[in-house]
């Protein structure tokens, strides 16, 4: 599955800058990112959500027409450059960046005069612009924006990944279930960083609804924690992960650990990404064991059930595909799978997936594919090699880690 990490944060700190520089980049920050107000000023609502590939979308109102919007705990606002042409954006000012590859860069910042979610209105919205058009191909919906940290830090935000829908509010909002309590830090940008301890270390991971994995920990991390000998992994090799600057080929692993810490909440069998990106982060695939989360901003506190459902497990034909130049090629293999044993490679070309054909795909095409292969238990896979010859292989689901 392709792996979509949408984080992007303000970024205030590097070992060169004087305390000037640092107070400078705080006054920025207050004066635009932090300008948002809403309208009622204490307000209350509910939102229905879209769970597409364990993204969150929300319909998002601007001037009387309606986006889509990925809610995202680990970002600032964000519009695409279509949207931010439509509106007639123009730059107030610019800032360092960094997002959820860890690649920095400097951005100009707009302000959108308001947009509006369930009733109630923000205003003096800063936000950033870039693109999301490898995130709406592979979510196969349009993807307009980024509703961002400097428009929640102003309340209180309910999740249900059961129903599918955000309870937010400027007021106290009830957990409603017997709960588990974890504190989290406030970062520059206002996104929510919590503790955890895994492989004997402890550090800090920021919660990103804008992330469709479990956590993500870098490999320099996984190689000083006891990991590498007590958890289960495997390893991949490709560019199957987006982030707002893009993918490239790297190696992977996925790893199931006994037991890792959540604040002070003890969870057991967890699953990891780790790669060579510095951030920590922790996705929705982690989240929604808990069907229910509430983070308040004013308490910086984060409310989890108790109880907890099953982890999800990763089931898998071994490879991952995505849409390049109209044809459909492996972007990513794992090591010691089906795929792999079988003769298949990155960069092969899908030319048929259970007689589907994959050539000269569309849009359309594209996620009628998709469609097919999630949902196949076995798949009869003809693939064109980069020296011209063809290879029929036909591929089971099958757990990526066993215990």
């Amino acid at each position: 599955m392709t792996k979509l990490l949408i984080a992007l944060l303000f970024t205030s700190i590097a070992f060169s800058q004087t305390k000037q520089d640092i107070k400078e980049a705080r006054e920025r920050r207050d004066k635009f990112l932090f300008a948002v107000e809403a309208s009622p000023k204490k307000f209350s609502g509910t939102v229905k959500f879209d769970y597409v590939h364990d993204e969150i979308i929300i319909p998002v109102t601007i001037n009387g027409k309606t986006y889509n919007f990925l809610f995202d705990t680990g970002a600032v606002t964000i519009v695409s450059p279509e949207l931010a042409a439509e509106l007639g954006l123009k730059p107030v000012t610019a800032n360092d960046v960094i997002d959820a590859a860890g690649i920095k860069t400097q951005q100009q910042i707009y302000m959108l005069e308001h947009l509006a979610v369930s009733g109630t209105t923000f205003s003096k919205v800063s936000c950033a612009s870039m693109s999301f058009d490898s995130f709406s191909t592979a979510l196969c919906r349009k993807i307009d924006g980024l509703f961002g940290t400097n428009i929640m830090r102003l309340g209180n935000w309910k999740i249900d990944y059961n129903s599918h829908s955000i309870d937010f509010s400027s007021e106290r909002i009830k957990p409603g279930f017997d709960y588990n309590t974890v504190a989290f830090q406030h970062n520059f940008s206002d996104s929510p960083v919590v503790t955890l301890i895994a492989g004997g270390i402890r550090f800090p991971a920021l919660i990103d609804s804008g992330n469709n994995t479990f956590i993500d920990i870098p490999d320099t991390l996984y190689r000083q924690s006891r990991l590498p000998k007590t958890a289960l992994s495997r390893k991949s090799q490709g560019r199957a992960s987006f982030s707002l600057s893009g993918n490239k080929n790297q190696e992977e692993r996925a790893v199931l650990t006994d037991s890792l810490y959540f604040g002070d909440v003890l969870l057991l069998k967890q699953r990891l990404r780790v790669s060579p990106s510095p951030q920590i982060l922790i996705g929705n695939k982690f989240l929604k064991q808990f069907g229910k989360v509430l983070l308040s901003w004013d308490k910086s506190k984060i409310y989890v059930p108790r109880q907890t459902a099953p982890l999800e497990k990763k089931y898998d034909f071994g490879f991952t595909p995505f849409i390049e130049n109209g044809k459909i090629v492996v972007v990513e293999i794992w090591e010691g799978s089906e795929a792999q044993s079988k003769g298949m490679s990155i960069n092969d070309v899908i030319l048929s997936v259970n007689g589907l054909d994959a050539r000269e795909m569309t849009q359309e095409t594209w996620c009628k594919f998709l469609s097919l292969i999630r949902g196949a238990d076995s798949a009869t896979v003809e693939i064109l090699k980069p020296d011209g010859s063809k290879m029929s292989l036909q591929l089971e689901r099958s757990e990526l880690l066993k215990n």
